[in-house]
C-alpha cells in the first residue's frame, strides 16, 4: 500500500511537466439528480468541488474532489449525511470545432465516503460507509481561450448508495490554463 501511495505521489509532480496543457478549476458548480429518503427526486447541488485537468495529445486526465451533504430534521428525529469524493477522468477527443470548442467522451472512476449522523430524542450515533467504488460515463465540451478554461460535463454515475441507478448529473467548471 506504502508503495502504491508512493507510486501515486511520484505520477502527480511528474504529470504537470509531461502534459501539454494543465487546467486549474477553481470553480466547480455541479447538481445531481437524486432521490430523497421519500423515494421523490429532486437536485442536489454539491457543496464544494475542486478540479484540475492534465491534458495530452486526445486524452485528458483529469482529478477532482466533491464534498456535499443532505439532512433532514424534525422534532424527535434528525440525520446529516455528507458525501466525500475522490474521482479520476479519462475523457478521450472526439472532435474540434472553431480551434477553442473541444468535445470529449469518456468515463470516470473513483471512491466516496458517506457518514451519517442520526440524531434520535437527543441521542446522537454516527456511522462510516467506508470506501466505496464509483464509476461514470462522461460526455464534456470544453471551451479554451488562451488562459480561461470552461467546461461543461454530463455524467452518469453509478455506485453502491447511489439513487436513482444512475445518477445523472451535470459539471460546470470554469479556471484557468497554462
Amino acid at each position: 500500500m506504502k508503495q502504491l501511495i508512493g507510486l501515486s505521489f511520484i505520477l502527480l509532480f511528474s504529470l504537470p511537466s509531461l502534459a501539454l496543457s494543465v487546467s486549474l478549476f477553481p470553480f466547480a458548480l455541479e447538481q445531481r439528480y437524486t432521490e430523497n429518503e421519500n423515494q421523490d427526486l429532486y437536485m442536489q447541488k454539491m457543496d464544494s468541488s475542486l478540479a484540475a485537468a492534465f491534458s495530452f495529445d486526445g486524452y485528458q486526465l483529469g482529478l477532482e474532489t466533491t464534498k456535499w451533504s443532505h439532512e433532514s430534521s424534525a422534532p424527535l428525529i434528525s440525520y446529516k449525511e455528507t458525501y466525500t469524493e475522490l474521482n479520476s477522468t479519462h475523457l478521450f477527443l472526439m472532435g474540434s470545432t472553431l480551434e477553442y470548442l473541444h468535445l470529449y467522451s469518456g468515463i470516470g472512476v473513483g471512491m466516496y465516503e458517506s457518514k451519517l449522523k442520526n440524531s434520535f430524542n437527543g441521542i446522537a450515533n454516527e456511522t462510516n460507509s467506508g470506501q466505496t467504488l464509483f464509476a461514470s460515463g462522461i460526455a464534456s465540451a470544453q471551451f479554451v481561450y488562451s488562459y480561461f478554461h470552461a467546461a461543461l460535463d454530463f455524467r452518469l454515475l453509478m455506485g453502491k448508495d447511489y439513487r436513482p441507478q444512475p445518477t445523472p448529473s451535470g459539471v460546470f467548471k470554469i479556471g484557468i490554463t497554462f
